[in-house]
């Protein structure tokens, strides 16, 4: 088993710029997997009802979608560092809306019309995780 988060993006970005991004935030690209120890990346195009569900509770109509699988059995505040260092990285060269789910319907954090808002959840966010060079506000959101 694992745990799933997934960036959610409005923009236009291809499938092989991410992979960029990604491999130069420190990522490694193994038999065409982008991976660590105990993370796997996976990028899709989303499809079906997870496209409507993105629109009509965000407002926006996703494009590309980022999937983190992680080992469940790793220590939870090690693996949080690495995936938030993938988020950052990506959403520093996207300037689109975009949605950070934990299992498809916990609200992570929601960038809208530039402001980024960090949900305010206990235990998640720590100097390991928050954003560097980007401002942001915490704001307790409903789950999905």
């Amino acid at each position: 088993m694992s745990l799933e988060y997934s960036l959610v993006i409005g923009d236009l970005i291809e499938t092989s710029e991410v992979k960029k991004i990604l491999i130069d935030a420190g990522f490694k690209k193994e038999k065409g997997e982008i991976r660590t120890e105990d993370l796997l990346i996976y990028i899709t195009k989303p499809y079906g009802l997870s496209i409507e569900i993105i629109k009509d509770d965000f407002g926006f109509i996703p494009a590309i979608d980022i999937s983190f699988r992680l080992n469940k059995f790793s220590e939870s505040d090690v693996l949080y560092k690495p995936v938030m260092q993938a988020i950052w990285a990506v959403l520093k060269v996207t300037k689109a809306d975009a949605v950070v789910l934990f299992n498809g319907e916990n609200i992570i954090l929601h960038r809208k019309k530039g402001i980024l808002y960090l949900n305010d959840i206990d235990n998640f966010w720590y100097e390991g995780t928050l954003p560097t060079n980007q401002e942001y506000e915490l704001k307790v959101m409903a789950n999905l």
